[in-house]
């Protein structure tokens, strides 16, 4: 070695896409993980925690997470504090007043974490490492107003109160699409509330371009009979395999009353703003009520569909940071282990949370 510097190399580096994660597994083991955010009063520290579900012989989620939670944005959903600049690096009180949800919003592969402030337009995506290690949420994707609605009917800008997956409720092609379609909690000062529609146009980016970018509006009601969409907690999950639907919905009223909506399809119709019609469809669904007294009175900080051993279930976080699994099976639905209270020391960070050099 003379040290001298020879000439530059080119390389090719060959690397295959990963592969779908299973749904809603953010730590590569095939099992739905419980993915929840703090604020600090609600007995879990501010953050997005995540709670690594476990398996069983065969793989499947027993209902059980490592109550040993993982805060694995802690610097906020977008690496930034509240003055918005790169000088601020943001805390895990940047949390605060958001929601979460995974899903393979960014495509096949890894899935992805779409946090929004209920109310507002604000919403960022995150890409999830596939193992459960920390997300540089400096690099999240900002769909801020990417998800509101302005009906041709009223004057206003509605933002979501909730959002959940609708994976691909809209196909009809008998071939999943590459991305998922949303489901929107919208309340208008004019149309009240009501629930809807997104139809994804195959980008993380793109929803309802053959309808001029607003949602569908949906027809349905609750299951109280009635448009009232806001005194409703919807969460979503895959169907179980073999089961002929295209996603499953709970929709939770904190009188107690807890159903499920097992989807089949999506009729959507493109309204027009000339006519003064909006865009509207309906959701064909099998409708079950699976308790009419469930968490009554009960504060819930989060509602997580899920499948627990291949069935129907939901994960709930209650408001002392207990995470509780429930799983319908053989026509009933019933608790499926003690409660399990999340640590989430204020604050668990990662060995790989921080980006800068020194001590």
């Amino acid at each position: 070695d003379n040290g001298m510097i020879g000439q530059a190399a080119a390389y090719d580096i060959s690397a295959t896409s990963p592969a779908e994660a299973a749904d809603q597994d953010l730590t590569g083991d095939g099992v739905p993980d419980l993915l929840t955010i703090g604020d600090g009063t609600t007995g879990t520290a501010s953050g997005l925690w995540l709670a690594a579900g476990q398996g069983n012989a065969s793989g499947q989620f027993t209902g059980t997470v490592n109550t040993t939670a993982t805060d694995i944005a802690p610097h906020g959903p977008q690496g930034l504090g509240a003055s918005n600049s790169a000088a601020n690096t943001g805390s895990p009180a940047s949390w605060n007043g958001f929601k979460a949800i995974s899903g393979q919003f960014n495509g096949p592969g890894f899935n992805a974490i779409e946090a929004y402030q209920p109310g507002t337009g604000n919403v960022y995506l995150l890409q999830g490492q596939g193992d459960g290690s920390g997300i540089d949420s400096a690099q999240s994707v900002n769909l801020t107003n990417l998800l509101a609605d302005q009906p041709v009917n009223s004057t206003a800008t509605d933002y979501p109160q909730q959002l959940a997956d609708a994976y691909n409720v809209s196909d009809v092609s008998g071939t999943a699409d590459p991305y998922p379609d949303q489901f929107g909690v919208f309340n208008d000062p004019s149309l009240g509330s009501y629930l809807a529609f997104f139809k994804n146009n195959d980008s993380a980016i793109g929803f309802d371009s053959e309808a001029g970018g607003e949602p569908y509006i949906l027809a349905n009601n609750t299951p109280d009979g009635t448009m009232d969409w806001s005194n409703w907690t919807i969460a979503t999950s895959a169907a179980p395999a073999g089961s002929g639907y295209a996603a499953d919905m709970y929709l939770w009223n904190s009188s107690g009353a807890i159903w499920l909506w097992q989807i089949s399809s999506a009729s959507l119709a493109v309204g027009s703003s000339w006519s003064g019609t909006n865009n509207t469809g309906n959701l064909t669904v099998t409708a079950t009520e699976l308790s009419a007294s469930w968490n009554a009175s009960t504060a819930l900080t989060n509602l997580q569909g899920t499948l627990i051993a291949g069935n129907p279930g939901v994960i709930a976080v209650t408001s002392a940071g207990q995470a509780q699994a429930w799983e319908l099976k053989n026509g009933t639905f019933s608790q499926v282990n003690s409660n399990q209270q999340l640590l989430t020391a204020d604050h668990t960070y990662l060995l790989n949370d921080d980006t800068t050099d020194g001590a």
